[in-house]
């Protein structure tokens, strides 16, 4: 099972949005997806599921203990996918687990043995032990980014994190790129851009996610992109970021 991670230390990139229709196009490929939301904001799970909770089936549960993952699972049917839902008790996960050994591992635990081809981890928007939980399980590493918004400063901080991941837990990821999104031809973006392909080189992935109304009305819809408009912009590019990242 290849073990696929996206993360940001920085909200509003785009993220989660990028997950869920990558996932879904990896998905609708014949391939068995397991999608876990590790962000307590639960945005991918409201994404999917709306406003229905999900007290008994949550990552919570499982990284604290009571449960596998295999108990918590749930099917996302216009996604084609599983999903393991977020919780807001996720917010005190670092506090409730500070003192246990092991604590970095917990996730990498867990995902032995599931009977998936692809899992894809959604991690919250900071440097935590959440996210260093998924950086210790991970096969791959995705930064989704918004020039508009860029800061190299903060790739560069996360990829030291990464770097001390790799240094002091022995994790085997590969850093797979940076994922431009929410992209508009403005002089700011292009040059954000022009900046980050620079500094980057070939870890830029040559697929742009353009911003578009059209996902925003899919999160507000449950249902992904493609679903929604399979002609729109935004559609087409997630199709062919998922080809990239199967590659």
């Amino acid at each position: 099972m290849r073990k696929l991670i996206f993360a940001n230390q920085k909200g509003g990139v785009a993220k989660t949005s990028t997950a869920l229709n990558v996932a879904y196009e990896i998905a609708r490929q014949n391939n068995r997806v397991l999608f876990i939301d590790l962000d307590p904001q639960a945005s991918a799970t409201s994404s999917v599921f709306g406003n229905l909770e999900f007290d008994e089936k949550n990552i919570y549960q499982v990284l604290t203990g009571p449960k596998a993952i295999s108990d918590v699972t749930v099917h996302a049917e216009k996604f084609k996918f599983d999903i393991v839902p977020s919780h807001v008790l996720l917010s005190g996960f670092e506090l409730q687990i500070a003192n246990r050994i092991g604590r970095e591992r917990l996730l990498e635990q867990e995902l032995n043995g599931l009977p998936y081809d692809i899992a894809i981890v959604d991690c919250p928007p900071s440097l935590g032990l959440l996210t260093i939980n998924a950086l210790t399980a991970a096969d791959e590493v995705f930064i989704p980014i918004c020039p508009e918004y860029f800061s190299l400063k903060g790739i560069i901080l996360f990829q030291q994190t990464m770097d001390e991941v790799k240094k002091q837990l022995g994790a085997s990821f590969k850093f797979r790129g940076v994922i431009i999104t929410r992209y508009r031809s403005r002089i700011v973006a292009r040059e954000a851009v022009e900046e980050v392909r620079k500094f980057f080189g070939p870890l830029v992935f040559e697929t742009v996610i353009p911003e578009n109304i059209r996902v925003e009305e899919s999160h507000n819809a449950h249902i992904p992109v493609a679903v929604l408009d399979k002609k729109c912009k935004a559609t087409l590019a997630f199709k062919e970021l998922a080809k990239e990242v199967l590659s």
